[in-house]
């Protein structure tokens, strides 16, 4: 028990650590690049955004064509079994209707390429051809 509390105070403190490390050490073009289409960017409060790398920063983090990524437990109460879901959605289609989207560097654990062959290449494929069949 001793040690989980020590676990949640020092990954925490190591990420953050990372983090000013990385984004002191050069340049902003040297500190991420990415060359496909879209970027997944995940953040310390478990959201996954993907959208095209536009700039990064020290401070910031810049992507356009935004996506977010909703999941969700689906539990079966006759054989107690779990799936994972997951959705995507266009952050375009929000309220405030979104074109770009600035993401604290500071809330980074994560950027990794999308490739156009993944799952979620195929997910951003299927939402764009149902936004245009709805327009």
């Amino acid at each position: 028990m001793k040690y989980s509390r020590i676990a949640y105070i020092a990954l925490p403190a190591a990420i953050l650590l990372l983090i000013f490390l990385v984004s002191a050490c050069g340049s902003s073009s040297s500190i991420v690049k990415i060359d496909t289409e879209y970027t997944s960017v995940f953040l310390d409060n478990g959201q996954i955004f993907v959208g095209k790398l536009e700039k990064v920063d020290s401070s910031y983090i810049l992507l356009k064509d935004v996506f977010y990524i909703k999941s969700w437990v689906v539990q079966d109460k006759d054989d107690q079994s779990r799936e994972i879901r997951n959705t995507i959605s266009m952050r375009i289609e929000e309220a405030n209707n979104p074109a770009f989207t600035y993401i604290n560097a500071q809330h980074i654990l994560v950027i990794e390429p999308v490739s156009s062959n993944s799952k979620i290449s195929d997910l951003i494929k299927k939402a764009k051809a149902e936004k245009s069949a709805a327009s």
